[in-house]
């Protein structure tokens, strides 16, 4: 198994999480990352204190409304959470995980100099 994971959080009823559908898991399969699917309603039953709902939640809930807008992508690396969003379309999540191993290899640049 990958130490690199997007997962999709998403909600039944979102229309735009349909449209996605398919397209984020070939982008996951491009950028050689595994891929996983939370419903928000099984996000919710996560227990409190832990560490991927409170960054979630940190965030992600609209202050004052309890609400978070879905599809979010998560990206995971070596058990840590690297980089998020909330995105609207295929190339925003193909940007989304540019964008992270973009800084993924600028770190590890940055430790080969040190």
């Amino acid at each position: 198994m990958s130490d690199k994971l997007l997962i999709k959080i998403h909600d039944a009823t979102c229309e735009i999480c349909k449209q996605l559908a398919g397209g984020d898991i070939e982008i996951a399969y491009e950028f050689d990352l595994e891929f996983e699917q939370i419903e928000l309603e099984d996000l919710s039953a996560y227990p409190e204190g832990d560490p991927f709902k409170d960054y979630i939640v940190n965030m992600y809930v609209v202050p004052n409304d309890g609400m978070i807008d879905v599809p979010m992508y998560v990206i995971i690396n070596d058990g840590a959470i690297q980089a998020s969003g909330i995105v609207k379309s295929l190339q925003e999540i193909t940007n989304l995980v540019q964008s992270w191993e973009t800084w993924l290899k600028l770190q590890s640049s940055d430790s080969e100099t040190e």
